[in-house]
């Protein structure tokens, strides 16, 4: 029995020593002297600074939490100017990984690398790229922040894919300077804003599942031309909202059941091409003198397809409204040319109101109760509309 007994006990003494030994957690802060690897429980006690010759690897199954009070520690002081004012990029209250070099934090599907695990952690701050040096990859990440999960400045551009970030208290991710990261195949629900461009920032968003976020899905501001493409795009409040002079392109996504689909504000020029918008309450709305190019879109059963109002002036080209309450409604001094459009079965396929102006060419409009209605001190400029199956073609309350 004794000869029996000692292996089982010798086996259960090791297991112990294996289970103690995986809940080490290892303290770090500060600026690394040298090529680093992470691997196991990482608990960072204050910011970490990745110096330019420096490239920290962090390993699959890596668990990178935040101390949760105490005096935090900071390395560096980061000013920029922003909106006329000068600010610091790094947060007093957050914790921040820093990098300058290379970061390469390759998670496995199975096994990703979490930074935060405990949602409460207040501490929990931004991975932060400063470095134009090719070569920074997060691939297979778990991001849950107190604050903007990732921020990219200067003319960094790291590999972002794979990854989830879920419930980070301001945004997902955000691009400032010239940053041009590619941001693809990631998870980004709920958190407050998704993944944000600004300044002159030219990111590439592919294929990207962006849903359930409280404000803007995605958002461009500044003078930034990121290229969004081939994403889903589901409930958030707006899911793709382009402001400022933004000219970025968006193209073949697919947007569906958010508040706004596509919202167009101030001076930007975005061209909006061949997505599906479908089942918003409102497909893509322009204001605030907006110029978007809207062409060969597949816009469904929203409650408005397109609506344009405060003198904005949208090119809306080649495009397929069905099944919509409103095909496109123009308002509020709005003058957008729209030509060559198909309108099917919409309840209204065009309404112009106070004091619009649109030109309409060359449209299609069928199925609808009134073709185009128009009413109080709207003018449009009409030619070379076909009408087929309306209960009304015109109907003008003027």
């Amino acid at each position: 029995m004794r000869k029996r007994k000692l292996p089982y006990m010798m086996a259960c003494l090791f297991c112990s020593v294996l289970v103690s030994c995986s809940l080490v957690e290892k303290r770090v802060e500060g600026k690394l002297a040298k090529d680093t690897v992470w691997n196991g429980r990482i608990c960072l006690t204050g910011d970490v600074v990745v110096p330019e010759d420096v490239t920290l690897t962090i390993k699959p199954g890596t668990i990178i939490s935040y101390i949760k009070e105490g005096k935090i520690s900071h390395t560096v002081d980061i000013i920029k100017d922003t909106e006329r004012k000068r600010t610091s990029v790094l947060k007093a209250d957050k914790i921040e990984v820093i990098v300058y070099g290379s970061l390469k934090a390759h998670g496995k599907k199975r096994r990703k690398i979490i930074f935060n695990r405990e949602k409460e952690s207040r501490t929990a701050g931004s991975i932060v790229f400063f470095s134009d040096k090719p070569g920074s990859v997060l691939s297979y990440c778990r991001i849950s922040t107190d604050d903007v999960g990732l921020k990219c400045y200067n003319a960094a551009s790291p590999v972002i894919e794979n990854n989830e970030f879920v419930g980070n208290t301001i945004a997902a991710m955000g691009c400032w300077d010239e940053a041009s990261p590619v941001i693809r195949k990631n998870l980004v629900r709920e958190n407050n804003y998704g993944i944000g461009c600004s300044d002159f920032s030219a990111a590439e968003v592919t294929g990207n599942v962006v849903t359930l976020n409280k404000a803007a899905g995605l958002f461009c501001e500044g003078v930034s031309s990121p290229h969004v493409s081939s994403n889903t795009i589901t409930g958030n409040n707006v899911g793709i909202a382009f402001g400022n002079a933004s000219s970025a392109r968006a193209d073949n996504n697919a947007i569906s059941g958010n508040g706004t689909g596509i919202g167009c504000w101030d001076d930007s020029k975005p061209v909006i091409t061949k997505n599906n918008v479908n089942k918003n309450v409102a497909g893509i709305l322009t204001l605030n003198a907006s110029r978007p190019e809207i062409s060969k879109n597949e816009i469904d059963l929203n409650g408005s397809g397109i609506a344009c109002g405060n003198s904005s002036a949208a090119e809306i080209d080649s495009n397929r409204l069905k099944g919509n309450k409103q095909g496109i409604v123009c308002s509020d001094t709005s003058y957008p040319s729209i030509r060559s459009n198909s309108f099917e079965d919409n309840r209204h396929g065009i309404d112009i109101v106070d004091g619009s102006a649109p030109r309409l060419f060359s449209n299609r409009v069928s199925g609808s109760d009134v073709a185009i209605n128009v009413k109080g001190n709207a003018n449009p400029v009409m030619g070379n509309n076909t009408y087929r199956d309306n209960r009304k073609n015109l109907f003008d309350e003027r």
